[in-house]
């Protein structure tokens, strides 16, 4: 019975891996193009974490379509591109809502003042990827 409920989950690992190193590269993406554009003003900043973001939706889906979700069905590329970013953009609104949520809570722990803020990024983030995961899982690539 457990197995039967985990089985939605076997390709988690991978996502999680897959999502996590377009992270890692699109964080040192974002940084290199402060560095360029100077991020010490607020357009520069603005525009590195833009170009980052999308680059990183772009490199996501390309290598979670190749390494996650290898038995697609029933969508066209460009209707999978489309629900890509659609579920990519809910995931960055449901981090931010969840972040801030978790901030406000943990705000209250005297102990983890200065943890706080990167701690509430985490949890959400990872609760987030389970969402997302469920999501392009079962309807951007309607994995057979």
């Amino acid at each position: 019975m457990t197995r039967k409920r985990l089985a939605p989950f076997a390709n988690y690992p991978t996502y999680f891996v897959v999502g996590t190193s377009i992270a890692l590269f699109t964080i040192g993406v974002r940084q290199v193009l402060g560095w360029c554009l100077g991020d010490s003003h607020a357009l520069g900043y603005i525009l590195s974490m833009v170009v980052a973001y999308s680059l990183g939706i772009i490199l996501s889906y390309i290598f979670q379509r190749r390494f996650t979700f290898t038995k697609r069905r029933g969508r066209t590329p460009g209707l999978e591109r489309v629900l890509y970013v659609g579920t990519a953009l809910l995931g960055m609104l449901l981090t931010v809502v969840f972040s801030l949520g978790l901030h406000s809570f943990l705000a209250l722990v005297p102990i983890l003042p200065e943890v706080h803020n990167n701690l509430a990024f985490a949890v959400a983030a990872l609760a987030t990827s389970v969402i997302t995961y469920l999501i392009n899982k079962f309807i951007t690539f309607t994995e057979a």
